[in-house]
């Protein structure tokens, strides 16, 4: 496993996002994601909006998209939770190719992410392909160079089955248990091998985003 990542810049036509194209002081950042649940993403985010702007793109929000402010703080900045069509998202696509998004930012009409993928898996190509089919590739400003996941090999066919299997999902498709009978270890090894792979895979997020 080689982990890759990128810095993209992109413009989503017709996306909830194209609407703060016209309200520069309106930024907009991910703080965390639900996939899929019941067709729809559930995203949970972070806003800084010191003219009240957040209002206007609240009600210009089309089809099933939803912003609901859960908390407000002092200067225009708060918290919110952003509900919308999975099968119209970004994040589909990036999930249908296994690249995660480690990092968004919302801000004059466009999407900043952080993406980062097993390039032994799919390529850059790829990736900038299916990309390109859904929406507009402003910019990708930054490669960071690849290096190694060092991931034990039990740890590596732990996480791939985890993942290819729904472990992540919402409901979970497959258990701690069933793991374990796949690789024929206990229940505790897998559960110890699956949270060091996800200790390593989120340094590694970390590492990036200091980058970023």
């Amino acid at each position: 496993m080689a982990i890759e990542s990128l810095r993209l810049v992109l413009r989503h036509e017709g996306d909830w996002t194209q609407g703060t194209e016209s309200f520069p002081d309106l930024s907009i950042h991910s703080l965390g994601y639900v996939l899929n649940m019941n067709g729809k993403n559930v995203e949970y985010m972070q806003f800084s909006d010191r003219k009240g702007n957040l209002k206007d793109i609240a009600k210009s929000c089309k089809g099933d998209v939803r912003i609901q402010v859960v908390r407000k703080t002092s200067g225009g900045a708060g918290e919110m939770i952003l509900v919308g069509d999975y099968r119209e998202s970004l994040r589909r696509v990036m999930n249908e190719l296994g690249v995660i998004a480690l990092g968004l930012t919302v801000r004059s009409g466009v999407e900043i992410y952080l993406a980062a993928f097993d390039s032994t898996s799919v390529s850059r190509r790829e990736v900038i392909d299916a990309l390109t089919d859904f929406c507009d590739i402003v910019e990708i400003s930054r490669v960071v160079e690849r290096r190694p996941l060092c991931l034990t090999e039990d740890e590596e066919r732990v996480l791939k089955i985890a993942i290819n299997n729904g472990f992540f999902d919402t409901p979970r498709k497959i258990t701690l248990t069933e793991i374990s009978q796949i690789t024929r270890a206990s229940k505790s090894t897998v559960n110890y091998r699956l949270k060091s792979a996800i200790r390593k895979v989120i340094g590694e997020r970390d590492r990036l985003m200091g980058d970023y």
